[in-house]
């Protein structure tokens, strides 16, 4: 016997309602397009919670925000809550235990402690609370958990020295930036000198990184002064709808993307589709990062400037793509171009690897700037926001696809802040 293909729930509701109107049942009204796209979103959100809590996922506390769509400063007053009830019981295990949870809809969230007193207030540090969602019909029953952290549906840094910056519902992650590593003592950081081997320490890699993509005569031979590049990573750029949305509507474009070209013509340096228009949500980022520059440029010590403009534009990276070596204000018509900014966003589970954005210490030869051998890797990662100054070199190292389809690609907001 054949089986029955599967109906969506949208097709399941509509036979619903089609057989009790064919029963002689009075339906007062079909439900309305937008009904239809509230349940659609709610359908997607829950269908999300549930894979967390079958996988036993870890979030932190911004990344379960997003996801239950609540105010981080809800879940953070329920932690406060949880702390004043655990004070008289700190010899006991918070984890998994049901007086340290919430409910939500039919599922709870659990407190868990990456902390080895098990004690909510020696827990202060935002890099020590995580969430473990749970089906409530198993609330009471044991549920495995494990001793780190497993993947996140919404990658966040390690770090445990990442300041609040800009506003409390993104976390900011501010790298060290000289050819150092760093290491954590009472959440201050220290610098050391780097060894010639790949050191990478809180998502930082300051080591002299593998040059696939570049042109020798990039780097300078026998520079007098390294000029440290200062740049920010901020994770939680857009809200869970806004990515969502943008998501789809980038995947709708794709037959509208083009061949990237850059400044020089040569079309070997530079391999990815680019979208130059998308009014939709370009305001968007505009409008966002118009309330950041100030305080970004202020962090990354950039010379106060007048904005005059900024460029955005919308870049799909498939298999074999990459962008050489390269600066972005080194032509006369991007010389007032000052701060750099790259968007990341793709689809979960990543159907992409590769793809590491590297920045370049500076070093001043023949009053050029030139690359440094001293670099830097970042990591796209989902919904985070990159900024650096225009003027140092960089380069996107190879993005590997097996699919190949778009929807798997490493996409971008990419764009450039001119000033006066």
């Amino acid at each position: 016997m054949e089986s029955q293909p599967q109906l969506s729930w949208q097709a399941m509701a509509a036979n619903l309602i089609n057989n009790l109107e064919n029963r002689g049942f009075n339906y007062p009204s079909l439900p309305t397009p937008e009904a239809l796209e509230h349940l659609e979103l709610l359908m997607e959100q829950l269908q999300m919670v549930q894979h967390i809590a079958n996988q036993g996922y870890w979030l932190t506390t911004n990344e379960l925000a997003m996801l239950l769509n609540l105010p981080t400063a809800a879940i953070e007053q329920i932690i406060a809550e949880l702390e004043r009830n655990h004070s008289n019981k700190s010899s006991q295990n918070p984890n998994l235990d049901p007086a340290h949870s919430f409910p939500w809809r039919n599922f709870r969230c659990y407190l868990i402690l990456k902390s080895s007193s098990n004690s909510l207030t020696a827990a202060n540090s935002p890099s020590q609370i995580f969430w473990q969602i749970a089906p409530e019909i198993a609330a009471t029953a044991p549920y495995t958990t494990k001793s780190e952290p497993s993947k996140s549906l919404f990658p966040s840094p390690k770090s445990n020295h990442s300041p609040e910056y800009i506003t409390p519902q993104f976390e900011l992650i501010h790298y060290p930036i000289t050819n150092y590593t760093t290491s954590t003592t009472a959440n201050q950081i220290t610098a050391q000198p780097a060894n010639t081997t790949q050191t990478e320490t809180n998502h930082i890699s300051a080591t002299i990184a593998p040059i696939l993509f570049t042109e020798a005569n990039a780097f300078a031979q026998a520079p007098s002064e390294i000029i440290p590049i200062q740049f920010l990573q901020i994770d939680n750029f857009l809200s869970w709808q806004q990515l969502r949305d943008l998501f789809r509507y980038t995947i709708d474009q794709e037959t509208n993307f083009v061949g990237s070209i850059n400044t020089n013509g040569d079309e070997s340096y530079r391999r990815s589709q680019v979208l130059y228009q998308f009014p939709e949500f370009e305001a968007l980022l505009k409008s966002k990062l118009t309330g950041y520059i100030e305080k970004v440029c202020e962090q990354l010590k950039i010379r106060s400037f007048i904005p005059i403009g900024i460029e955005a534009q919308l870049t799909a990276h498939n298999d074999g793509h990459f962008y050489k070596l390269h600066n972005d204000n080194g032509s006369p018509d991007t010389a007032n171009r000052i701060l750099t900014y790259v968007y990341y966003f793709h689809r979960e589970p990543k159907g992409f690897s590769g793809g590491e954005l590297v920045l370049y210490d500076g070093a001043m030869e023949n009053n050029l700037m030139m690359a440094a051998h001293s670099s830097h890797q970042i990591q796209p990662r989902n919904n985070s926001i990159v900024f650096f100054p225009s003027q140092f070199m960089h380069e996107v190292l190879p993005i590997i696809c097996p699919s190949r389809k778009f929807v798997d690609s490493r996409f971008t907001i990419n764009g450039w802040v001119r000033g006066a």
